[in-house]
């Protein structure tokens, strides 16, 4: 456990939930208030900002909705994104009590299209250059496929790409979600950089060529042009726009608070600002250093908090290809697939059940064999990987209990299943 808990030190875990709760606190002021550009920006966020159902948050939602569909699939899968926007659309149009429910031009109409052919891949078609929104989910791809977990930024960048174009089917949207998520990734990686440094880090080999090729205000943004313009030079009509905009509240402002109450002012009704810059400030600032009267007075927190825990630790399921195709060799031979060689790496993922609360005697662990068997048909890939922790860290405790369910054929139900997701 002390090999595994070295790779991921509370820095980088920090960053990680920094990024994931700044989302959320981005988003809740982009909803609650939108604010004039001011010059001494309204500082009271507790009275309305965090009333709204999060059903009506567009960014947050579809954030949420994204991150449960990595868990459930250990994956991106584009198809399961839409069924979930879809279904996310639906439900919060019917109920929705404000005047127009606005989730954008882009999203409606991937979505229409999507629920007319239910094509899995759709042609790219002309799109609204002033949408942004794809900006304002890049922290949960970040930290599923984060760097302390292996994955490569070229990895990266092409899931960005993937999940962007699922809505947004324009070069320039494309791009500065790569631009994000490079310096996601960046300070996931390297947690002790100065601003000026991560900033720099924009311009880095390393990022620069797994960025789609960038245009001519990409490369100004790379350069960091955007520190020596003036307010009123900026402008969050395109996605590049809102990034530049983001990245200036950012550079010009020393705590999270300050460069959030900026972008809240400079937000136009539809502009995804607030929420970029709460992912790029909460990934530098890290978790303790967002306002922690802003964190207590959102009702989603646990709920954030949850899903930032189980993005961190779940392990994408293509790290599992080796321990499945190894266990596929021993179960065809008649042996146990959970052999010595295999219980490492199987154990450490106990991790999980920290974040969800599946101890001891939780109640999947519960009942007889065929109620396993049943329980697993229905596990999502993230339960899975809980089940297997949950039943190595009771062996620790329970000598036999492994070999008991090796024995009644569980492990063997268990493997089958989990080659589901690790095989697509």
């Amino acid at each position: 456990m002390k090999e595994f808990d070295s790779i991921i030190d509370s820095p980088q875990v920090s960053t990680a939930k920094g990024a994931m709760i700044g989302l959320a606190l981005g988003e809740a002021l982009r909803t609650g208030a939108y604010l004039p550009v001011i010059e001494r920006p309204s500082t009271d966020v507790s009275s309305s900002l965090y009333t709204e159902k999060r059903g009506l948050w567009r960014d947050l939602s579809l954030a949420v909705a994204l991150s449960d569909s990595l868990l459930a699939n250990g994956r991106l899968d584009s198809n399961d994104l839409k069924c979930r926007y879809s279904n996310w659309r639906k439900e919060n149009a019917a109920i929705s009590t404000v005047e127009h429910f606005q989730i954008g031009n882009n999203l409606n109409r991937s979505l229409n299209r999507y629920e007319s052919w239910k094509e899995e891949s759709l042609p790219i078609y002309q799109t609204f250059p002033d949408e942004d929104a794809c900006l304002a989910r890049i922290a949960p791809i970040c930290v599923f496929f984060s760097p302390y977990k292996g994955e490569s930024l070229a990895n990266i960048m092409q899931t960005i790409k993937i999940s962007c174009e699922v809505t947004h089917q324009s070069h320039q949207a494309v791009i500065a979600s790569q631009m994000v998520a490079g310096l996601l990734y960046q300070r996931l990686r390297l947690s002790t950089q100065s601003k000026a440094e991560f900033l720099a880090s924009l311009h880095s080999r390393n990022i620069v060529q797994n960025i789609e090729v960038p245009c001519t205000i990409a490369e100004e943004i790379i350069r960091g042009d955007y520190q020596n313009k003036h307010r009123h030079e900026l402008t969050s009509e395109t996605a590049l726009g809102s990034l530049e905009a983001a990245l200036w509240c950012f550079y010009h402002s020393d705590n999270f608070a300050k460069g959030a109450l900026l972008a809240a002012n400079s937000d136009n009704e539809l502009s995804s600002t607030s929420t970029i810059y709460g992912q790029i400030a909460g990934a530098f600032y890290g978790a303790s250093e967002l306002p922690q009267e802003w964190c207590r007075a959102m009702t989603d927190i646990v709920e954030i908090n949850r899903l930032s825990d189980l993005l961190i630790w779940t392990p994408p399921s293509a790290q599992l290809v080796d321990i499945v195709a190894r266990s596929e060799r021993f179960i065809s031979k008649g042996e146990s697939p959970i052999v010595p060689e295999l219980y490492f790496d199987i154990y450490r993922h106990q991790l999980l059940s920290k974040c969800s609360g599946i101890i001891e005697n939780n109640v999947l662990l519960e009942g007889g064999v065929d109620e396993y068997v049943c329980r697993i048909n229905e596990f999502s890939y993230t339960q899975a990987i809980q089940f297997i922790a949950a039943v190595v860290h009771r062996d620790l405790h329970k000598a036999g209990f492994l070999e008991f369910m090796d024995k009644r054929g569980v492990l063997a139900h268990w493997h089958l299943h989990i080659s589901k997701f690790v095989n697509t």
